[in-house]
């Protein structure tokens, strides 16, 4: 296995545990694997922009305590590597409920991670629905 094939490999554990971590609504994990600084940023569904850590904190805060439950999975992840830049694109197809709502979302997301002190960290986090495409 070359250096790239296991950063690849890093960078998709990382967007598992992050959506792993959000359906079992385990916030310190979900934050823990973001970047924190104000460089931070995210384009949620709908095309909300929210920019900067204190802000993107905030955001995953209240949608992680918005859901009841969710499932989430990660299909036909890419990832390219651009030295301590790595981008991620994947299919995510979430079962969940929320305010009493039973949903199936299905969506394609890009994230762009940052290598900082030994781990990849997530710095942005596009979702784009995809019935919209």
């Amino acid at each position: 296995m070359t250096m790239s094939e296991n950063a690849a490999g890093a960078v998709l554990e990382v967007i598992r545990q992050i959506a792993g971590a959000f359906d079992k609504r385990d916030l310190e994990s979900v934050l823990s694997a973001h970047y924190q600084g104000p460089e931070c940023t995210m384009i949620a569904q709908g095309g909300q922009r929210v920019v900067g850590w204190g802000a993107v904190r905030s955001e995953l805060e209240n949608r992680i305590n918005e859901f009841e439950y969710s499932r989430t999975a990660i299909v036909q992840p890419v990832v390219s590597l651009y030295g301590d830049v790595a981008v991620i694109t994947y299919e995510q197809r979430t079962d969940s409920r929320l305010h009493d709502i039973d949903f199936k979302w299905v969506g394609w997301v890009t994230d762009v991670m940052i290598y900082r002190e030994g781990r990849w960290l997530r710095v942005h986090h596009q979702a784009s629905d995809q019935s919209k495409t």
